[in-house]
């Protein structure tokens, strides 16, 4: 009866002790991997910076309390050509990231998706996405009608209006104007 016992717990405790074994090898291994990750992501973040503020020399990141709920993070130029900005855009069907440079006269210096959601069939966003992009270059607040939409993807165009007037508030905000 006791060996009938210990034969029925032993793959219970082999198991118990493999998990054990895994997670504490799982600890160290993140434990190593975290600071690289974070510092992969943060010079990815900052590289990004410099693509949607070309001529920034440095950054500086700020923290906004109360912002508005498509500002994830906020970096303002140290010599003072402008605010660097990551967003997010609810579409409806999913979540947009992309980063935002205004320039010190507060027009859109640059537009860049970080992340998107492309679903199987062609929506049109992805073949027209550089030029849809580039389209804002040099366009102010006022953002309607200013850009023409893409084909097929009216939904996030207006996500990423919606998220830039968010942004263009957020800086005005900052520079004082309000």
């Amino acid at each position: 009866m006791k060996n009938k016992t210990l034969a029925l717990l032993k793959p219970a405790i082999v198991l118990t002790v493999i998990c054990i074994v895994s997670a504490a090898l799982l600890a160290v291994v993140n434990k190593f991997a975290a600071p690289l990750i974070e510092k992969a992501e943060h010079d990815k973040q900052m590289a990004t910076l410099g693509v949607v503020l070309p001529e920034a020399e440095g950054f500086e990141e700020l923290k906004i309390e109360n912002a508005p709920k498509t500002v994830k993070k906020v970096y303002k130029e140290t010599s003072g050509k402008g605010y660097a900005l990551l967003m997010t855009a609810e579409s409806g069907y999913h979540t947009l990231e992309f980063s935002l440079g205004i320039d010190a006269e507060g027009k859109i210096a640059g537009l860049k998706m970080t992340s998107t959601f492309h679903s199987g069939g062609d929506s049109g966003l992805g073949s027209a996405l550089p030029t849809f992009l580039d389209s804002y270059k040099g366009v102010g607040e006022d953002l309607e009608g200013s850009v023409d939409k893409v084909t097929n993807a009216t939904r996030s165009s207006a996500a990423i209006r919606s998220a830039m007037a968010d942004a263009f508030k957020l800086v005005e905000d900052l520079k004082g104007g309000a």
